[in-house]
């Protein structure tokens, strides 16, 4: 897909005159390209999350809301939505934090770069550990997120629990 003759490629060059390979110069381009491979790699997962989780809500509570006149969006917005709202909190969460740590799919796609603008904490990390010979930098810069992490974390646990909705 982001080689030279690639789809990417392809389509960055028919509707915005970009030419390829360079464009990963820009950064906002290099950020987007990632995001879409990294969507690309998870969307399958998750969609599989979502699809078991809507198929768990029992059909009279739709039936219901479609004789009070609830249709389509509505039907979503206060039925759908309000049930799956901590298995969203929860799949935000963790694609947050597989995000940050997400090595492989920067590395192979960018590289971090331009000029490190793409990097996440994990490639970060590899850069100062093995670039440039700093392993207790590498080491601080991948550990500097436990402190931000962890709390966040915690506050979701709690809210998750305090607000479980049974079916």
């Amino acid at each position: 897909m982001l080689q030279q003759e690639g789809l990417v490629n392809g389509v960055l060059s028919a509707l915005f005159e970009i030419d390829g390979p360079i464009w990963f110069n820009n950064r906002w381009l290099g950020v987007g390209v990632n995001s879409a491979v990294y969507i690309w790699k998870w969307m399958p997962f998750w969609t599989v999350i979502f699809m078991a989780a809507r198929m768990r809500i029992p059909r009279d509570i739709y039936d219901s809301a479609q004789v009070d006149g609830a249709t389509g969006l509505r039907r979503f917005v206060h039925v759908t939505f309000p049930l799956l709202a901590n298995l969203y909190l929860l799949c935000t969460l963790l694609s947050t934090l597989w995000a940050v740590g997400d090595f492989t799919t920067v590395y192979l796609v960018s590289g971090g770069g331009p000029a490190a603008s793409t990097d996440v904490l994990a490639t970060l990390g590899f850069h100062y550990a093995f670039d440039a010979s700093k392993p207790a930098l590498g080491v601080a810069a991948v550990m500097s997120t436990l402190p931000v992490l962890i709390p966040i974390v915690l506050l979701l646990m709690r809210r998750l629990q305090t607000s479980e909705v049974e079916l």
